[in-house]
Parts: structure tokens; C-alpha cells; sequence
């Protein structure tokens, strides 16, 4: 019995000790921004950024950097459904039956994040996320 006992203890330190990940792999890899980080930390996380919006007077001394991540999903969905002749097996009666149409759907999301540095430091950030779908013929 004591050897039972000091094996579930084993057991439930090394859990402890190690855990498990149970997080999905998109937020598992997720990158974590702070105000202050220097520019060059923020290239090391994301790459180099899509756009460079220089400021447009002295006075604005803001640079904003953009980055843009774009996912495509496609999976069936029911669009439609039509009436097709039927006859009953068993008793030879002639109906119709209703028929699903499935077309096959694409939807997009597209987040687009706008990083504000001053002096090469994040001071903020804006996230914009767009949706768009479409079916395929």
C-alpha cells in the first residue's frame, strides 16, 4: 500500500513539475508585445514588419510598422436544397424527396496589427480584424 502511495505521489509530482500543454498550437505560439520593447526586440518576434509609415511632420514624432496575417478556411456547408423524383422501394409510390446541396465555403480573417513606436520604443498598438466569406461554384 505505501508503495501505491509513493507511486501516485510520483506521479502527481511529475505532473506538477512538468505540466501538459493542453493549449491549442496557435495559442500556444502566441507572441506576447509590451510598451518599451525596442524595436529590434519586435523584429526578433514578428520579422520584419509589411509597411513602415514614416511620420508626417516634425511635430508627430510616431513611426507606425505593420504587419498583417491572413488564415483561409474552407469547409462544406448546405447552400441550398432541391425536390428530386422518389419511389418508395417497397411500395412502388412515386414522390418527391428533399435533396441537400452542399457548396463548399471559404471564409477569410485577415488581423491587422499597427504597431506606434517613438524614439524606436512601442508606445501602443491598434488590431483590426476583417472577415470576408465566399462559395465556390
Amino acid at each position: 500500500m505505501k508503495t501505491l502511495n509513493a507511486l501516485i505521489l510520483s506521479l502527481l509530482g511529475i505532473f506538477l513539475v512538468t505540466g501538459c500543454n493542453t493549449l491549442p498550437k496557435s495559442e500556444a505560439e502566441q507572441i506576447y508585445l509590451r510598451k518599451g520593447m525596442a524595436g529590434s526586440e519586435i523584429i526578433g518576434l514578428l520579422g520584419d514588419p509589411l509597411q513602415i509609415r514614416k511620420p508626417s511632420s516634425h511635430k508627430e514624432a510616431t513611426e507606425t510598422w505593420v504587419y498583417e496575417d491572413s488564415r483561409e478556411y474552407t469547409r462544406q456547408v448546405q447552400a441550398d436544397t432541391r425536390e428530386v423524383p422518389y419511389i418508395n422501394p417497397i411500395t412502388r409510390e412515386e414522390s418527391t424527396r428533399t435533396e441537400v446541396i452542399n457548396k463548399l465555403k471559404t471564409d477569410r480573417v485577415t488581423l491587422t496589427t499597427e504597431l506606434f513606436l517613438k524614439d524606436g520604443r512601442l508606445i501602443d498598438w491598434k488590431e483590426t480584424r476583417r472577415e470576408s466569406s465566399s462559395f465556390q461554384e
